[in-house]
């Protein structure tokens, strides 16, 4: 069995995992009927007056396979640290104390 010195790898290495979100309000739950996922991009639309509203569906749904065929909660959240990385070539950042909305 290989036996790591993981003290030595956290000096070294970027780790990945920690939580960047809690939930701080619900928005409440919105009808398959009254919202349209799109799959490609993981949002979903809401429209009120005529107006789109975009939101994105948090990973754990879309892993857990949000198809956007059932009720889902939008909810505010608030970024619990500051992070920042790269997703698909495009650059993205966190700051501690921002809040966003989601679908889940």
């Amino acid at each position: 069995m290989l036996k790591l010195n993981l003290d030595l790898l956290k000096s070294h290495v970027r780790q990945y995992g920690g939580p960047m979100y809690k939930a701080i309000q619900s928005a409440g739950t919105v009808q398959p009927s009254d919202y349209s996922f799109n799959a490609e991009d993981g949002t979903i639309k809401v429209e009120d007056d005529g107006k789109a509203m975009y939101i994105a569906v948090r990973q754990d749904a879309l892993d857990a396979g949000f198809d956007g065929t059932q009720p889902c909660e939008i909810s505010i959240f608030e970024a619990i640290r500051d992070a920042n990385g790269e997703f698909n070539g495009k650059p993205w950042s966190i700051i501690k104390g921002s809040t966003k909305a989601f679908a889940h």
